[in-house]
């Protein structure tokens, strides 16, 4: 009776537990057919819902009439059911519609709900009338050429796709079909970049440029104080310079003070003043001479040869004698005869050199003055960072970017933003982050800038084109760069060896859920460690990586600017310093190594023999690395805590490479495709042996990261075609995998850099890309996510949304995930900034679907405690049954006194029901946790001995079983007394019978005969 009281109602409980656990491994199934959605240009299929089904049909003809020629389309027709000719807006009728939202950008319109349908209709005649353009528009390499022609031939591209007429359709495709022009360029010679170099705009920077504009206003207050000016000696010139520039550091001083020193030149002017014509006349000149040089009194002449000519007409016109000197020999003569008989004595002849000479010196005035051509060419090319300038470059304030072009992107785009000369985000983006700069310094802005882009009034070009960059681009390299560039560029710090501290408990949903969607990539730089935990959301960064490592020439990993000798993550396997990666893992993260390497500066690296030597070496270290085992204590006891359930943790979870300048020839590609497929498969062989008896499984992942750039040109090792090539990934096109599930087929991502503007970036890798190939691409946009603005959340088009969310939007709704550097701080950021909104934001849309329970808020993080607590808990309950209810029983023991308290029922309910629940709990509730492992076995186990102990018990409580109380109470009445049988007609009591009731009670039968 014990027995069965004690199992009978855990019975019943798990009756009602184990079937939830079973629903729960099959509750994710999809429908035969059904693709997931990975593209979300429409947004979500809410409101497309709505349409009523004739019209539903009818959008599916007229995709039918565009897109019936693809094989992919041929595919989804003729699946089961028709999905594309049913009237019925399910799964892969949605993704064609996102296939034709792209084509013909309607994200750009209005209202896309009511655009979609009338917009569908007119293409679909236009392909009825001109098949071969449709084909055309449709095609990959014109959706390439739209993202990166934002105006052709004086139409908006994505204006006239979403609107235009068939017309304009037409004339864009002529303009598509034009030759590009064709520039030719000299190939520019692979520049020597220093290797760990990292390029961002620090306070003191912006106080460099501050006090660069500071000098050049003292040397522009200089130059017009002493301009015009004219000094009797050069000393007398430089110190008027040097008593102008008394403001500045002597040393700043002095060297302004030479350079503008060197334009004093000397001058002369030719002035006759009253004085000089008193000089002159005392000197004994005519008077004919001196009314004529008096007409000239007061007139400045620079020019030495202007001042001969007019002082020698005034010598020839006041002395005819002098005049007279140019005539013949003949004419000579008769002047001779017929004066030799005129008495008068003839007038003496002045000499004209001698009287020029004579003026030129009495009228000659030397002075020294600051060269007017070289203070006017000073004045132009004075540093152009004014105030406004470095007020809207603070927005780029301490974001770290890996090369300089990055950073000079992200400058050139933010001047032209600021400006307002033309466009460069969709038309409801709003950039929040330009400065805040008043009307006036925006119209000086627009003013300085529009002077070298020369945008017309007539202009009426919406969206800023090829030409604009092109001009931007001319003026930045010659007015700005000069002056900025030598300030952002700055080594790494040097590593400190301090221990990564992070803190994922912060969050009350700490893991990643199994709903999720979209991978966040954070990146930690090595130098961001500091003295206190950072909080991080790893239920959000699903993926992380250590920013820290390097290659040597030879392939041998290294730490970053450590000091020679001392101790790094590469041979420090100690718990404290293996922490951060425990930590992650706890919340349900993957940890990569990211490794960078600069090729530029190392020719034995654009050999084929030092390649080979060098991704040998690096193929090695990286199987070491990853496969050392932590040794922490947990770590260790894994696999026998969890009975086998999960293998012992390594050092690491993948690797991503970031091979900066990588050599262009043929064989550098082989090389690294060799050592890409041989790394993967050594990793993939380590994972499989480590994993053989375990029911969690592992995937080392091998990533690649690489600038937009390098992804976009054509023939680059890392190329869109070629990395597609690498990692196989559109064999996956037909599976109907989720976006994590083809990843971890993968076991690969592509970490793009992009460039500013991002968002027409994002279209050009959209362009070139297929939906298959974006599950493992994400894009990396170095941006300020403090103090987002999401008031208008989803795809409203009333208010105007901060481009940030707008940018994030196009990543979780189009890509396989994003990345960001550095990983964004949850709670407390050491920078001192708020990104509660960017994580509130990435949380709840990365990961659709997802439910808060008690299990994401609190019990995540104890994984494997709890499941350690269950096999303990499980395997004591097993042999809590065998003994008690098995052994005991079947050796006819009775059990001790001090432990029969353990066959009490609720001792039973207490010490079996809660490893069950636990048990069932975890299948339902962890992702990770499948109900075929040694835990479920045993748990199976312990509730069939337990069924069955149950139902012996009840067997046992159907049979009669004798009560010797209850015989011995009965048995009198039963038996007749002796008076009772003399009374009977000769009955006779047999000489053996003995009444009972004379007894004593502690005498037997054979004692009363006696």
């Amino acid at each position: 009776m014990t027995n069965a009281l004690s199992i009978k109602w855990p019975l019943l409980l798990l009756g009602l537990l184990f079937p939830l656990a079973l629903a729960a491994q099959t509750s994710s199934a999809l429908p035969e057919g059904a693709t997931l959605n990975k593209d979300k240009c429409l947004g979500y299929d809410l409101e497309y819902k709505h349409y009523p089904k004739p019209v539903i049909a009818q959008v599916q003809a007229d995709m039918y009439q565009l897109y019936h020629q693809e094989s992919a389309w041929q595919t989804d027709a003729s699946r089961k059911g028709k999905p594309l000719n049913d009237g019925i807006l399910g799964p892969i009728t949605w993704s064609w519609m996102q296939r034709f939202c792209k084509n013909f950008a309607l994200d750009t319109t209005a209202n896309v709900v009511a655009t979609f349908p009338t917009r569908a209709r007119a293409i679909a005649i236009f392909s009825e009338q001109h098949r071969d353009d449709a084909t055309t528009l449709i095609s990959t390499p014109f959706a390439q050429w739209a993202a990166t022609h934002i105006t052709a031939c004086e139409l908006d591209t994505q204006q006239t796709l979403a609107q235009g007429s068939d017309e304009n359709l037409q004339a864009l495709l002529r303009c598509y079909h034009l030759p590009e022009p064709q520039t030719v360029t000299e190939p520019e010679p692979v520049a020597v970049i220093e290797p760990y170099q990292l390029y961002v705009l620090r306070a003191d920077d912006f106080e460099a440029m501050a006090g660069a504009v500071a000098k050049v206003s003292a040397a522009d207050t200089a130059i017009t104080a002493i301009a015009g000016k004219v000094f009797p000696d050069k000393l007398s010139a430089i110190a008027e310079l040097n008593a102008q520039l008394g403001k500045l550091p002597a040393d700043e001083s002095k060297k302004i003070s030479d350079k503008l020193s060197a334009h004093i030149l000397a001058h002369k002017d030719y002035v006759i003043t009253d004085k000089v014509l008193n000089d002159l006349s005392q000197q004994g000149i005519s008077d004919a001479l001196f009314e004529n040089l008096a007409t000239l009194r007061d007139k400045t002449f620079t020019d030495q040869k202007e001042f001969t000519k007019a002082i020698t007409t005034a010598i020839k016109t006041a002395s005819p004698a002098v005049a007279s000197t140019d005539a013949t020999s003949s004419d000579t003569a008769t002047s001779a005869s017929a004066s030799s008989a005129v008495d008068a004595a003839p007038a003496p002849v002045p000499n004209v050199d001698k009287l020029l000479l004579q003026i030129q010196l009495a009228s000659q005035q030397e002075y020294y003055r600051l060269d007017e051509t070289a203070a006017q060419a000073l004045l132009s090319t004075r540093a152009p960072v004014a105030a406004v300038v470095i007020k809207l470059l603070e927005t780029l304030k301490d974001i770290e970017y890996p090369s300089a072009e990055l950073l000079d992107l992200a400058i050139k785009n933010k001047i032209l933003k600021a400006a307002g000369i033309c466009k460069l985000d969709k038309s409801n983006t709003l950039d929040s982050q330009l400065g805040n700069l008043e009307p006036s310094e925006t119209a000086a802005l627009f003013n300085e800038i529009n002077q070298h882009i020369a945008s017309e009034a007539s202009d009426t070009i919406k969206y800023c084109n090829e030409d604009h960059i092109h001009k931007l681009g001319n003026y930045y390299r010659s007015q700005l760069q000069p002056v900025i560039a030598p300030l952002y560029s700055e080594p790494m710090p040097a590593y400190t060896g301090k221990p990564l501290l992070w803190d994922g408990g912060g969050k009350d949903c700490g893991c990643v859920p199994k709903e999720i969607q979209t991978t966040a990539y954070g990146i930690y730089p090595y130098w961001k460690t500091g003295d206190a935990a950072q909080a991080f959301d790893f239920s959000t960064f699903n993926r992380v990586a250590y920013f820290g490592l390097s290659a040597g020439d030879n392939g041998k990993l290294m730490q970053i600017n450590s000091r020679p000798g001392s101790k790094t993550l590469l041979d420090d396997n100690s718990d404290q310093a293996k922490a951060f990666i425990r930590e992650a893992r706890r919340y349900g993260s993957k940890v990569d190594w990211l490794i960078e390497k600069e090729f530029s500066a190392i020719p034995d690296l654009h050999t084929d023999a030092g390649l080979k030597i060098f991704f040998d070496n690096l193929k090695n270290q990286l199987v070491q690395l990853l496969g050392t085992p932590l040794t922490d204590a947990g770590s260790r006891l894994r696999p026998l805590m969890t009975l086998g359930l999960a293998a012992q943790p390594t050092n690491g979870d993948g690797v991503t490479f970031y091979f900066k300048n990588f050599p262009k020839e043929a064989f550098a590609k082989d090389r690294f495709d060799a050592f890409f497929k041989e790394l993967k498969k050594e990793l993939a062989k380590a994972d499989e042996m480590r994993d053989r008896w375990n029911g969690i499984k592992n995937h080392t992942y091998v990533n690649i990261m690489t600038t937009q750039s390098e992804f976009l040109r054509t023939g680059s090792v890392f190329s869109t075609g070629h990395i597609d090539f690498l990692t196989q990934v559109s064999k996956y096109a037909d599976d109907n995998k989720s976006i994590p599930e083809i990843q971890e087929s993968v076991k690969t991502l592509v970490i793009l850099l992009m460039e500013d503007p991002y968002y027409s970036a994002l279209d050009e890798i959209y362009a070139v890309t297929t939906s298959t190939d974006r599950t493992i691409i994400t894009p990396l946009m170095f941006t300020d996510y403090s103090e987002m603005d999401i008031k208008a959340d989803g795809h409203s088009t009333r208010h105007q949304i901060d481009e940030r969310q707008k940018r994030l939007a196009y990543i979780h709704e189009s890509f396989g995930g994003g990345g960001f550097w550095p990983m964004i701080e949850y709670t407390n950021s050491s920078d001192g900034k708020d990104y509660s909104v960017f994580n509130n934001y990435i949380g709840k849309h990365f990961s659709p679907g997802y439910n808060e329970s008690l299990w994401n808020e609190t019990l995540c993080g104890y994984r494997w405690l709890l499941i350690a607590i269950m096999n303990i808990w499980l395997l004591l309950a097993l042999a809590y049954l065998v003994i008690l209810f098995y052994v005991y029983p079947h050796r006819c023991k009775k059990l001790p006194v001090y432990i029969r308290w353990l066959s009490h029922p609720l001792a039973v309910v207490t010490l079996l029901l809660p490893p069950i629940v636990l048990w069932v709990y975890l299948i339902v509730a962890d992702p990770l946790f499948k109900i075929i492992n040694l835990s479920s076995l045993f748990g199976l186990v312990v509730i069939g001995l337990a069924l069955w102990s149950g139902l012996d018990a009840i067997k046992a409580l159907k049979e009669q079983k004798p009560n010797r109380n209850l015989l011995h109470h009965q048995k009198p009445a039963a038996i007749p007394s002796r008076q009772q049988a003399a009374e009977m007609d000769g009955d006779e009591l047999d000489e053996n019978e003995v009444d009972d009731s004379d007894m004593d009670e502690s005498e037997t039968p054979q004692d009363a005969d006696k």
